[in-house]
């Protein structure tokens, strides 16, 4: 998030638990990693199995629960 963030905030462990971002942002963030060619197939791997997890959630999921 630090590098591939475009919010000027630095983030470290203590700070990232206090925010609440975006799921999306943080997908938005790990995809720039994983194509920048920097990181490790294992890495790529880990990266690709947090994105499988991260969905958008709108309104009318919440209505579906009610």
């Amino acid at each position: 998030l630090n590098v591939y963030g475009d919010d000027t905030i630095r983030y470290t462990i203590d700070t990232f638990k206090e925010l609440k971002l975006e799921p999306l942002y943080i997908k938005k963030c790990l995809l720039q990693v994983k194509e920048s060619g920097l990181i490790s197939n294992l890495g790529i791997k880990a990266i690709n199995m947090i994105i499988s997890n991260i969905e958008e959630i709108t309104e009318n999921d919440y209505a579906n629960e009610v």
